[in-house]
């Protein structure tokens, strides 16, 4: 089968650098409580680039990338997902980590970690899902969003903000984004740095109405940023991290004094310290969503949809975090 494979390059001076190749490798054999998946489509994020690309994440090479994936059952022992059964999914801290990721033909996944496909989902849109919609659900959770608050995405113009924004809305939210440009964010950091828009998008226009944020998802993790938006925070109000950013020290003063008096939440979330049915968990959640409840999917004419062949250059594009989502399709698609 063809995939992605990321090994160390050893140089004849002895030193080695990390690559990405497309390599055949042999077809998985089936194991005990494991499915083996044709796979139709295979997502692309920031984090499997960094992680396929340069080893950030310090996992024993060498190995197939990839996280996300649709496709199809090929070998089950389990009655409930037979061959030829639509499915997708994604990983914690199992695929791409402990073993090999999506970014192949097929891949061998935990039987607990498949879920049935979305019906109202092709199988490059349901490849796109897995990280961004999970990783923002699991940000809504922790941070008790409820139907009647005010949500404020800092990032929203990337795949996870964005997941963010169609959640919440989902569920009856009043969201804001923000971004760098004005015509894809309700808010630019451009033009109005210190946030003071949200005035403006928040509250019915009566004295008594509240303009301050009741959630806050930052998808940048830049303190500069984060300083502005707290300032924005309601009382009892809930801040929620989801990234580390790039170019300064993700440091931030906090002050305690305005804390407690706020009652104000400070918390993380990192979807790679996950179980994989932690994950599957969700997933299984956002097909009701999906296919029962309106939630809105990634647009297939959003995605860049390029064969196993232009894999790497795909991989060296998401990690430009440009917010365009790539999707790695094969033949049975």
């Amino acid at each position: 089968m063809k995939a992605l494979w990321s090994s160390k390059a050893q140089h004849a001076d002895s030193t080695s650098e990390h690559q990405l190749t497309i390599s055949e490798r042999p077809l998985p054999d089936l194991q005990p409580s494991k499915i083996l998946v044709k796979v139709a489509a295979s997502g692309i994020n920031p984090s499997d680039a960094v992680n396929g690309l340069i080893n950030l994440f310090g996992i024993a090479q060498p190995r197939i990338p990839g996280r996300d994936f649709a496709g199809t059952v090929y070998a089950s022992n389990n009655p409930d997902l037979p061959p030829g059964t639509a499915v997708y999914g994604t990983s914690g801290n199992s695929l791409s980590f402990t073993c090999d990721g999506t970014a192949a033909e097929y891949v061998l996944i935990l039987e607990d970690a498949v879920v049935p496909k979305p019906r109202s989902l092709s199988m490059a849109q349901a490849a796109a899902v897995g990280v961004p919609y999970t990783t923002a659900l699991l940000a809504l959770e922790v941070t008790h969003t409820q139907p009647t608050d005010k949500v404020l995405i800092l990032g929203g113009t990337g795949a996870v903000g964005r997941a963010v924004a169609c959640i919440a809305r989902c569920w009856g939210c009043s969201v804001a984004t923000t971004g760098r440009r004005d015509h894809v964010a309700d808010i630019s950091i451009i033009t109005d740095p210190e946030l003071d828009g949200i005035h403006k998008l928040f509250g019915d226009g009566t004295e008594n109405s509240s303009k301050k944020i009741d959630v806050i998802i930052d998808t940048i993790g830049s303190p500069t940023l984060m300083r502005k938006a707290m300032k924005h925070l309601a009382f009892r109000g809930r801040y929620c991290v989801l990234a580390g950013f790039k170019g300064e020290l993700p440091e931030y003063n906090l002050n305690l004094v305005d804390l407690y008096r706020n009652n104000h939440t400070i918390c993380g979330v990192n979807s790679i310290a996950r179980q994989p049915a932690e994950m599957a968990e969700r997933m299984q959640r956002l097909v009701k969503m999906f296919d029962e409840e309106r939630l809105e999917s990634p647009a297939e004419d959003e995605l860049t949809l390029v064969p196993i062949e232009k894999g790497i250059e795909a991989y060296k594009q998401a990690m430009q975090f440009t917010g365009r989502k790539h999707v790695i399709v094969f033949d049975n698609i």
